[in-house]
Formats: structure tokens, C-alpha cells, sequence
């Protein structure tokens, strides 16, 4: 394989695994918020969130954190995260990077093809250039940050 094309491809492991990293972050401050608002421990709350997906959690982490009235910065955070997910989205986006079957692109080392073989967009082939996974997790990171330093504040964090 050339140089180029494996160089670009270390690239987008490493930009995957980022996006994995940066998910997983948003899911824990999510199952967090809810834990914290329940005033439940890890093991339990786990109990609570270990089976919902990320809308899920979000969706409930607004509605217990404003019938519990926990405070208006982490409340806004949390329903911030929850548009963002749909407005950017995120979750599709994700989902395609993590779970879709990727070639490199012959006509373009900077970018690669991806089957999909989830969601509803299964069996389509996208292109896909090295520059979107990249902002993929920069679009990740900059939901999950402003709601860890509302949490850290509100000290709803474990």
C-alpha cells in the first residue's frame, strides 16, 4: 500500500477513535446528570441509564433536572446538547464513522468510502474526506465541555 494512502488512513483511525472517546464523554455526563439529580450512586444509577441510548438519556437528564430543579446553566446545557444532536447530527454522523465498512478513496487519498450498514441509510455508499471526521469530534467536544463545567459548578458530577 502507498505511503499516502496508509498515512491518511492511521489518520482516520485515530480520528475514529477520537469521536468514540468524545461520545462516550457526552453519554457519561449525561447518565451523570441524571444520577446526580435522583441523588443515586454510580452503581445504581447505572441501573437507571446503563440500557438507554443517547437521546434517551438526554431526553430524560432535561426532565429530571427541571423537575428536580437543579440548576438553570446545567438545564440549558443539557437541552443545548439535546437540539445539537439532532441539528448537527451528530448521532447519524457517528454512527456512520463508527459502524460503516471504509475504502480508501482511489481517486483521492484524503478521503475514503464508507458502506453503510446502519440506520437508515444502510447499504449507501458515502464519501467521506479525512477534514469531517476531524470536525466530527470537534463538534462532539464542544457539546460535551460547556455541560461538564455546568455540572462541575452545580457539583453534579461523580
Amino acid at each position: 500500500m502507498n505511503t499516502t494512502i496508509q498515512t491518511h488512513m492511521n489518520n482516520r483511525n485515530v480520528q475514529i477513535g477520537n469521536i468514540c472517546i468524545q461520545f462516550t464523554h457526552l453519554e457519561l455526563l449525561l447518565a451523570q446528570a441524571i444520577w446526580s439529580a435522583l441523588d443515586l450512586t454510580e452503581k445504581a444509577g447505572l441501573s437507571v441509564t446503563g440500557r438507554l441510548d443517547i437521546e434517551a438519556r438526554a431526553k430524560l437528564a432535561v426532565e429530571i433536572c427541571e423537575e428536580r430543579g437543579k440548576p438553570d446553566s446545567v438545564i440549558n446545557e443539557l437541552k443545548n446538547v439535546r437540539k445539537e444532536l439532532q441539528a448537527s447530527r451528530i448521532i447519524e454522523r457517528r454512527n456512520q464513522a463508527v459502524h460503516g465498512h471504509r475504502f480508501s478513496d482511489p481517486d483521492n487519498p484524503a478521503a475514503e468510502l464508507v458502506v453503510v450498514h446502519r440506520g437508515k441509510n444502510a447499504g449507501a455508499k458515502i464519501k467521506r474526506a479525512d477534514n469531517e471526521l476531524a470536525q466530527l469530534g470537534k463538534d462532539i467536544a464542544a457539546l460535551h465541555k460547556p455541560l461538564m463545567e455546568a455540572m462541575t459548578t452545580a457539583k453534579m458530577t461523580y
